[in-house]
């Protein structure tokens, strides 16, 4: 069964977004004392997000921890004012390097998708619950 149209369409969208995010929001989302809460608050729609990384886990159920999910997406050098721009250069990168999963006749990046993933590790999306 694919994926609804509109749930990939907002979250390409809200990936899309990232680049356009100013460093002062950015900042602002570092308030929350773990990496996971600094990656999930670039996404604006965490339940579509979750649709998409619950099947990506399915697929790649050796990547279903937090921990490495965040060491996966966070670039060693990027600051938390950046990491919107080097989550979206992380996955132009990985397009044009083949690094991608098909899901549900979807290809995405592995970046958006273990964003995704991690959103899906969350439970109900719930921001305070994370470790």
């Amino acid at each position: 069964m694919p994926f609804p149209r509109r749930v990939v369409l907002r979250l390409l969208g809200a990936l899309a977004i990232l680049v356009a995010l100013p460093a002062s929001r950015a900042r602002a989302l570092v308030t929350g004392p773990s990496q996971a809460e600094t990656l999930l608050a670039l996404l604006p729609h965490l339940e579509s997000a979750a649709v998409i990384g619950r099947e990506y886990l399915r697929v790649t159920p050796d990547e279903a921890d937090r921990d490495r999910l965040c060491a996966l997406l966070w670039p060693a050098d990027a600051l938390p004012g950046g990491l919107g721009e080097a989550l979206a250069h992380q996955q132009r990168a990985d397009f044009a390097e083949g690094r991608t999963v098909r899901l549900r006749g979807w290809i995405l990046a592995r970046t958006e998708a273990r964003l995704c993933a991690l959103a899906a590790l969350c439970p109900n999306g719930a921001m305070d619950r994370i470790a």
